[in-house]
């Protein structure tokens, strides 16, 4: 099925279709686990919100969507929950445009700005923006585990030793929020996704100038194994704003 991924992702939008609390978990562990498992191609699947992604099986990312159209249920979950027409969302750490088509759906396509610095993953974001027709400083990114999660590309260089071979690091330009989202928008910001593998510092203080405007919920994923001093930053912030922190489970 690998050289017939259409036939692949027909099978596996079937097996998603199945009735019952019984029947379906067991067609994924006998079938679409094993069969993504082996898949190396890649193929176009439907997901949540209603949109359609061109995913990798090679990824973790990838195999999640194509047997079950959902990544990260408890952060998909607050989209629906904190995004409405009209409003503004701002995904730093887009990676392949789950998120930022999630949101899309919601406030329409003109409410969202994607940000993915990762070279090889921002092609896959654009065309993924492409296919659902929703479309200076510089830092190093560093991308350790190439092959198995196309989110682990980072601007903190990971402490242990990495495995699989790691890509050169790649130069990339970056700039803060306030110069990402023109003024006629902030004040329509209603929700910040950050997952930034370790950069999670940088971000909110490139926030923090705008911050005010809108007050924004802001979901932040944070790696303290990059920057040890992630949870302190995100608790420093939440302090300043009087926000309260809930851990999303």
């Amino acid at each position: 099925l690998d050289s017939h991924p259409r036939l692949a992702a027909w099978i596996l939008r079937a097996i998603r279709a199945l009735p019952g609390r019984r029947l379906r978990p067991l067609a994924f562990r006998h079938l679409s686990q094993p069969l993504v498992t082996r898949m190396r191609s890649r193929l176009v699947t439907p997901v949540s919100g209603g949109s359609r992604m061109r995913v990798d099986m090679r990824d973790v990312s990838g195999r999640m969507l194509a047997t079950s159209g959902v990544w990260e249920p408890h952060v998909t979950a607050l989209f629906f929950l904190l995004l409405g027409a009209g409003e503004v969302c701002v995904d730093i750490g887009a990676n392949v445009g789950y998120f930022s088509l999630l949101a899309s759906k919601v406030v329409g396509p003109r409410g969202v700005y994607a940000v993915e610095p990762a070279p090889d993953t921002f092609e896959t974001l654009v065309a993924n923006l492409e296919l659902n027709h929703a479309v200076e400083r510089q830092a190093v990114l560093y991308d350790p585990r190439p092959g198995s999660n196309i989110g682990a590309a980072t601007l903190r260089l990971r402490p242990e030793p990495s495995t699989g071979g790691a890509r050169p690091p790649t130069t990339v330009p970056v700039e803060p929020f306030d110069q990402l989202v023109p003024p006629e928008d902030r004040r329509r910001v209603r929700l910040v996704k950050i997952d930034v593998e370790g950069a999670e510092a940088d971000v909110l203080e490139g926030l923090e100038p705008v911050y005010e405007e809108a007050r924004p919920d802001v979901i932040v994923e944070v790696h303290a194994d990059l920057d040890p001093a992630a949870p302190a930053s995100v608790a420093s912030f939440c302090e300043r704003h009087e926000l309260n922190a809930y851990r999303i489970v």
